[in-house]
Order: structure tokens, then C-alpha cells, then sequence
């Protein structure tokens, strides 16, 4: 698991010091590292909020670049996402609405990438979509 090594990295923390900050044995966790055991989801969410990270990109749901940040699934990855907007997670559990509006691969990035003081619920999130969608057609 690559990525918890790059995102403990990203957060100047030792190997040692992410271990102990998630509660979990240093040797677990180079284990975890090096792709031999599998956090459980708790454990997963711990290290993701230690190293200010996201579960969606520890899973290899999301991959990093110089040029930004890509999801394969960026529906699926905001249903994984403990620290998502709450509106932005019900919208993308609407799965029969999400498909009638066939939300795009663009149109869930520029929405998850919103950041606001008070994110909206999912009504909110259909408005900014809307919103959205008439700006692109200007």
C-alpha cells in the first residue's frame, strides 16, 4: 500500500509516530504498507484523518498527480470518503438519480471539489449541479 507511505510522507510523520497516532503497532503498519495485511475499515479511516488523507485514495479509488487529483469512480469514492460533505454523500447514495441525471466523471470532481463554509445538503448539491450545468452550456 504505497500510498500510506507517500501520505505519511506528505504529513512529516514517521512510520513510528502514524502507527501510534492510529493506534495501531508500527509493525502492523509497515505490514499494511507493504500490501501483506489489510486495515480493517476503522483502522483505514484512523490513518486517512492522522495523515490528512482520504480512504477513497488509500484504496487506489483516487490517483494523485503533480496535476491533480483524479477518481476512477468519483461517486463511489465520495461514498467511501468519511470526511465528505454530507449533502455530497447523499446525493451520490441516489443512485437511481445520479443515473437519471447522468452525473459526469467532470461534474462529481468540480462538485466534490467545492469547499465551503456550510456545504449544502443534497438539494443544495442538485442546485450547484443545475447551476453548473448552465454555466457549461453558456
Amino acid at each position: 500500500m504505497f500510498e500510506l507511505h507517500c501520505a505519511s510522507d506528505g504529513a512529516k510523520l514517521s512510520q513510528a509516530d502514524a502507527a501510534q497516532a492510529a493506534g495501531i503497532s508500527q509493525p502492523y503498519l509497515a505490514q499494511v504498507e507493504n500490501g501483506i495485511r489489510t486495515p480493517s475499515t476503522k483502522v483505514l479511516n484512523k490513518l486517512a484523518q492522522v495523515t490528512n488523507s482520504s480512504v477513497a485514495w488509500f484504496s487506489g479509488e483516487i490517483i494523485q498527480e503533480k496535476t491533480g487529483i483524479y477518481w476512477n469512480d468519483p461517486r463511489l469514492s465520495i461514498l467511501k470518503d468519511a470526511q465528505v460533505a454530507p449533502g455530497l454523500r447523499e446525493l451520490a447514495e441516489d443512485e437511481s438519480m445520479c443515473h437519471v441525471l447522468e452525473v459526469s466523471r467532470d461534474e462529481w470532481i468540480t462538485l466534490r471539489s467545492l469547499s465551503m463554509q456550510a456545504p449544502p445538503g443534497k438539494n443544495g448539491y442538485l442546485l450547484l449541479l443545475h447551476a453548473l450545468r448552465a454555466v457549461q452550456t453558456t
